[in-house]
């Protein structure tokens, strides 16, 4: 039995949430909607490495952290 692939969606949620980071401001550093961002971050929609990449940036994490890799 395999383990279970990290939950990049879950996992940027987290980091999101606890950066204190609003919807808006997601959407604005990767260039899409709110709509979109929405749905990004409830895993409707997959985020782009791009995307994973300007995130961590700008929340000052690793990718790693992003992309639900334990420590």
């Amino acid at each position: 039995m395999h383990p279970k692939p990290p939950d990049i969606a879950e996992s940027v949620r987290a980091v999101v949430i606890a950066s204190g980071r609003s919807v808006k401001e997601v959407a604005d550093v990767i260039g899409v909607s709110e709509s979109t961002a929405r749905r990004r971050l409830k895993g409707e929609l997959q985020f782009t490495v791009g995307e994973i990449q300007l995130l961590a940036q700008y929340l000052d994490q690793p990718v790693s952290a992003l992309m639900g890799a334990q420590s």
